[in-house]
C-alpha cells in the first residue's frame, strides 16, 4: 500500500512538476535500454547529486537549516509543486526523512543499476497488454525522495517521464513502476497528453486503467495495493459508492483546475480524497 503522507495525489504532483522536470539541466548518465518491440528506455541519475549533498551534510554535521540551504544548493529536487508552499512540503520531507536515510543508502548507492532490469521487464509487460503500435520512448528519472513512495509521469514537447523513487522498497518501487508506464504508454500511444489540461472523466479512464493493468500484472498482491494512498480507502469509497458516483458524473467533462483538485486531492462531493480513482473501469 502508499502510503499518502502529504495528502496530495500521485497524478496531481505529476502535473505541477511538468515545470519542473522539463526546466531542469542533469548531468547524469544516461543509458539507453530497448524493451519491448517499439518501446525503449533511457535512465536519467539524481542519485549521485542526493549521495553528494547528504556527504557534505553528514560530514558537516549540519544544522536543519544549514543541511536545508545544502540541499537546495546541491540536490533541490522533490516531487512538489514549484511554489513557496512546494518548498515548505520539500523542507519537511527532508527533515521528516533524514533520520531514515541511512537505512536506505546500500540501496540508494545502487542507483539507477537497480531500477534498469526491473524496467525493462515491467514495461515489457505493460506493453504487452496495451499493444501500442508506433514507437514510444520513455526516460526514468530517478531520484531520491522523502520515502513518500510518489512516483509520477509527465509529458511535454513530446518526451515522456517517468519518475521513480530510489528508497522506496524493491516490491513497492516495482509496482509504482507499472502503474506509470501504463500512463507512458497511453501518452505514447496518443490517448491523453499527459499534461495539466485534462477532464476529470480523462483521469478517471486512465487513472482506473493503470490501477488494473498493475492488478492484471500482479494477481498475488491485494487489490488494495494498486489504487489505495491512505490505509482503508477503499473500504470507506465503497461504502459511499452511490454518493461518489452521483457527485462526479456533472463533473466528468471538467478541466477546471478546481474540479481536478476536488475529485484528485479532494475532500470531493462524498467527503473523501481522490474520489476519481475510486471509479476504476471494470
Amino acid at each position: 500500500m502508499i502510503d499518502d503522507r502529504m495528502q496530495f495525489g500521485r497524478l496531481t504532483i505529476a502535473l505541477f512538476l511538468l515545470s519542473v522536470v522539463a526546466g531542469t539541466s542533469f548531468s547524469a548518465l544516461k543509458v539507453r535500454h530497448k524493451t519491448s518491440p517499439g518501446v525503449t528506455l533511457s535512465v536519467r541519475d539524481l542519485s549521485p547529486k542526493f549521495l553528494a549533498f547528504y556527504e557534505e551534510a553528514v560530514k558537516e554535521k549540519a544544522s536543519p537549516d544549514a543541511r536545508w540551504e545544502l540541499w537546495k544548493k546541491m540536490y533541490h529536487f522533490a516531487a512538489v509543486p514549484p511554489t513557496p508552499e512546494g518548498d515548505k512540503m520539500a523542507r519537511d520531507l527532508l527533515d521528516r526523512a533524514w533520520d531514515r536515510y541511512p537505512s536506505a543508502l546500500e540501496q540508494i548507492r545502487l542507483g539507477a543499476t537497480s531500477v534498469g532490469p526491473v524496467a525493462e521487464q515491467q514495461v515489457g509487460a505493460v506493453a504487452a497488454l496495451l499493444r501500442p503500435d508506433n514507437p514510444i520512448h520513455i526516460e526514468i528519472l530517478v531520484y531520491v525522495g522523502g520515502f513518500e513512495d510518489n512516483a509520477f509521469t509527465v509529458a511535454q514537447e513530446g518526451y515522456i517521464t517517468v519518475a521513480l523513487p530510489l528508497e522506496s522498497t524493491p516490491a513497492t518501487r516495482e509496482m509504482l513502476m507499472t502503474h506509470e508506464f501504463t500512463h507512458a504508454i497511453q501518452i505514447g500511444m496518443g490517448s491523453f497528453s499527459g499534461g495539466f489540461q485534462r477532464s476529470v472523466g480523462t483521469i478517471v479512464v486512465t487513472e482506473g486503467l493503470a490501477s488494473r493493468v498493475t492488478q492484471v500484472l500482479f494477481p498475488k498482491r491485494p487489490e488494495t495495493d494498486s489504487i489505495e494512498f491512505t490505509r482503508g480507502w477503499l473500504k470507506e469509497a465503497e461504502e459511499h459508492r452511490t454518493q461518489i458516483l452521483k457527485g462526479i458524473r456533472p463533473f466528468l467533462t471538467s478541466d477546471k483546475p478546481d474540479d481536478i483538485q476536488r475529485f484528485t486531492m479532494g475532500p470531493g462531493p462524498a467527503g473523501l480524497e481522490r474520489e476519481a480513482y475510486y471509479l476504476n473501469p471494470s
